[in-house]
């Protein structure tokens, strides 16, 4: 009875002033998720536009860039519709918390939220260490071409 009673002292309290801050926060991420949706409804049409233009058009080389570029838009646009679903779930886990004060709601929204911040740090390396490779890939080719273009008005050497 004691260490129940212990317990229950211990539990974390949700005061208005927090429901109210969380409440208000939901409602921002409700609105840059709807903008979020949007973006990806735009990428996945820019996606399309552009391989459609790089197959109608005949420029060689430049046409199959574009055609790539176009897939490219369209798997950005699939990879961000992952972390639009976990935000849309977690709004609802939380609003459900608030409204019929449930410990299990607010509990899938934590999960939601561990688990869209885990998506997007891990994209976000990912992406950094892809601008390194592609920075380093640059850095020599722009050497190479240097030393190229040097040997070329020198002959000499």
């Amino acid at each position: 009875m004691e260490n129940l009673e212990e317990k229950n002292s211990n539990e974390l309290k949700v005061s208005d002033v927090i429901k109210e801050n969380i409440t208000s926060g939901m409602k921002w991420a409700k609105f840059l998720n709807i903008l979020m949706c949007i973006a990806v409804a735009f990428m996945l049409l820019a996606g399309v536009m552009v391989i459609l233009v790089s197959s109608i058009t005949s420029l060689g080389s430049s046409s199959a860039v574009m055609g790539i570029a176009g897939i490219f838009y369209i798997l950005f646009a699939l990879i961000y519709i992952y972390p639009i679903k976990l935000c849309f779930s977690g709004i609802r886990n939380v609003k459900d918390a608030f409204q019929y004060d449930s410990q299990e709601d607010l509990e899938s929204a934590s999960d939601n939220l561990r688990k869209l911040l885990k998506f997007m740090g891990i994209v976000t390396i990912t992406m950094i260490a892809i601008y390194l490779i592609a920075f380093f890939i640059l850095f020599i080719v722009g050497v190479a071409s240097g030393f190229s273009a040097y040997n070329s008005y020198n002959p000499q050497l």
